[in-house]
């Protein structure tokens, strides 16, 4: 009786830990696996409020017909993303309908993002970085991956080309990413 109780209470302990971990072995898996990674141009928001706590707030700027087009088309409900020439950074993009498949047309249908987005910055750096936007001398882009169910996920931030915990890091006077 007591052996029974004994692996009843293991259960009880091991079964919620496994299931932890499938759900978050699920959640990994769906925001590493899509279609295409994509390079994307960001601005600010609003250009007198980058900072929102610890985030910096952006838009795209998605590429439409060789112009930047911001905000994304109002008058679509999904993006037909295609390489621009220079591989996945800044694709071109225009509207189209969420039945049309990603293929031959588009190579990554997406459901047009927010018109306000935002990514999480380590607070120590948030001036610094706040001023290299606001300058204008630098290139700001977000990689996102565009899954089959036409949603997006970001995957990093790019400060000219560099992934911003290295662009942070070769910064002297910024202090080490925590």
């Amino acid at each position: 009786m007591s052996s029974r109780k004994s692996a009843i209470g293991v259960a009880a302990l091991v079964l919620p830990v496994v299931i932890l971990a499938a759900v978050a072995g699920n959640a990994s898996l769906q925001q590493n696996v899509g279609q295409h990674l994509w390079r994307v141009k960001i601005s600010a928001y609003d250009p007198r409020d980058l900072l929102y706590g610890h985030y910096l707030t952006y838009r795209y700027d998605w590429t439409a017909d060789g112009r930047i087009q911001t905000p994304a088309p109002a008058n679509e409900s999904c993006l037909c993303l295609n390489s621009s020439g220079n591989g996945s950074s800044d694709p071109k993009v225009h509207g189209v309908s969420c039945s049309v498949p990603a293929g031959a047309a588009c190579e990554s249908v997406i459901t047009a993002p927010a018109m306000r987005e935002k990514y999480m910055i380590p607070e120590h750096n948030a001036e610094r970085l706040e001023s290299l936007f606001r300058s204008g001398n630098h290139d700001f882009h977000v990689e996102i991956m565009a899954h089959n169910n036409q949603s997006v996920s970001v995957r990093g931030l790019y400060v000219d080309d560099v992934a911003l915990e290295d662009y942070l890091r070769s910064m002297p006077d910024m202090g080490p990413v925590r």
